[in-house]
């Protein structure tokens, strides 16, 4: 009784079996995707209460633990401190506990003491109960290291251009007078004191490909008062140009006109060659020299869309070396190595300026030839590569015999996609190898039964 709490209960009754179902059903999918979760290149976990109640192997994976090890464990455990683990538990309940999904960045420990770093997404399955949530994690490690190391970068560039005297310019734009320092002349390949004319970087002086940008940018200074702070070229003594980079400050009167313009330059070519050097290295395989497979996927999209403008087919050939595991084994990595940087040299003389040729991984080949009108044009080039191919190879006072096995697919008859064809041509070349190797096979001459037949010539024809 109200007035008389002692000579009764009250009881509050909440229900719950419909949340009860949801989670044993959520349970049961996710028991029945495990094996899809599995091949996820994410972590995927599901908890309750910070606890690990299931996960993908990968999530496992991520901190060197096997999936039976992990579940049933709190969140703790892969981070650094207790501290973090808390904070970060605050703000994931404040952002799902809303509705939101909760997303960051975190530095994690592995089991065995290594680090690494995670992008988390998270959401609760039901915000009206937040302790239930599923998260995804991608491992970033890579990334934050190439950020740190670009960071200490410019941290170490910053110190080369403050302790760099630069060379200095002071336009008098009220006078339109200029003023260079010495340095400003030398950086330009003038003597310190020679009178080298119009120097400032608004003139012809800058490269005509900078020219409008710097323009603009001088106008925007001047105008909007935008920051001042580029990289461009500016033509030299010997007809040249220089890389430099230029920040400057103007300066305005009470009524907001620019008076004065002041700024600097320094020389920055060395690294802007360097930066061209890492690009090429970038797109180019490091022991051959030929364009490694990301220049390749380039390569091959500008390719498709010639051929579909052009309305021309295209083919695509995989080559794979035989033997060439053997020589690796017996003869060591720095023979098979020379025997990959003859064989790319060959490759070159088999090809057109136009086409593409490149190192596919391993002892692996894969050109593109544009321009074809049929599928058997290609046909004298996988027999020109046989027989390149046939001739010795010698590194030092050895000799080795090798031969390939080539399969190629044709654009648009076998696929239009870029990835498909190179998948296609996998097969083909796989074809070639099952038959002996040294010959090749066209994908499009798959036979009804699926497998290929041969012409004369060892390659093969459409049935």
């Amino acid at each position: 009784m109200p007035n008389h709490p002692e000579l009764g209960w009250i009881t509050t009754v909440h229900e719950t079996t419909a949340r009860r179902q949801a989670e044993r059903d959520l349970q049961k999918a996710l028991q029945e995707q495990l094996a899809i979760f599995d091949n996820a290149v994410v972590g995927i976990v599901y908890q309750r209460n910070r606890k690990i109640e299931n996960c993908n192997s990968r999530f496992a994976a991520l901190w060197g633990y096997t999936r039976d090890e992990i579940i049933g464990q709190s969140t703790r455990v892969f981070y650094i401190s207790q501290e973090k683990w808390e904070r970060r538990g605050a703000l994931a309940l404040e952002a799902v506990s809303n509705g939101e999904a909760y997303v960051f960045e975190e530095e994690f420990i592995r089991k065995d003491g290594g680090h690494v770093w995670c992008r988390v997404y998270g959401r609760a399955i039901d915000p009206v109960h937040p302790d239930t949530c599923v998260y995804v994690y991608t491992d970033i490690t890579e990334q934050k290291r190439a950020e740190q190391e670009l960071r200490a970068g410019r941290e170490q560039l910053d110190l080369v251009i403050r302790a760099e005297q630069g060379g200095i310019w002071d336009w008098d734009i009220v006078n339109d007078t200029n003023h260079f320092s010495s340095r400003y002349r030398e950086i330009l390949g003038y003597h310190s004191d020679a009178d080298a004319g119009e120097l400032f970087l608004t003139g012809d002086r800058v490269h005509p490909e900078d020219r409008e940008r710097i323009r603009a940018a001088q106008d925007h200074h001047l105008n909007e008062r935008l920051p001042f702070d580029h990289e461009f070229r500016l033509r030299g003594a010997d007809g040249s140009y220089v890389w430099v980079r230029g920040r400057g400050q103007a300066v305005w009167d009470q009524n907001g006109k620019p008076i004065r313009f002041v700024g600097s330059i320094i020389e920055i070519s060395d690294r802007k060659q360097a930066e061209e050097q890492m690009r090429a290295l970038a797109q180019q395989d490091s022991l051959t020299g030929l364009p490694n497979r990301r220049l390749l996927d380039d390569r091959l999209q500008q390719a498709l869309a010639h051929a579909q403008r052009d309305k021309k087919k295209l083919a695509v050939l995989l080559l794979d070396l035989d033997g060439f595991k053997e020589i690796n084994d017996d003869h060591g990595h720095e023979t098979g190595d020379a025997v990959l940087v003859t064989t790319a040299h060959r490759l070159k003389e088999c090809f057109r300026a136009t086409d593409t040729v490149a190192r596919f991984g391993g002892d692996e080949f894969v050109a593109v030839l544009e321009g074809q009108n049929s599928m058997e044009d290609s046909t004298p080039v996988a027999e020109k590569i046989l027989s390149l191919l046939r001739e010795p190879i010698r590194v030092g006072d050895r000799q080795f015999k090798l031969t390939a096995s080539i399969g190629i697919a044709i654009y648009p008859s076998d696929s239009e996609n870029a990835e498909t064809l190179l998948r296609l041509a996998d097969q083909a070349m796989y074809e070639s190898k099952a038959s002996g190797g040294d010959t090749f096979r066209f994908y499009s001459a798959l036979s009804a039964t699926g497998r290929f037949r041969k012409n004369r010539g060892g390659g093969s024809v459409t049935p």
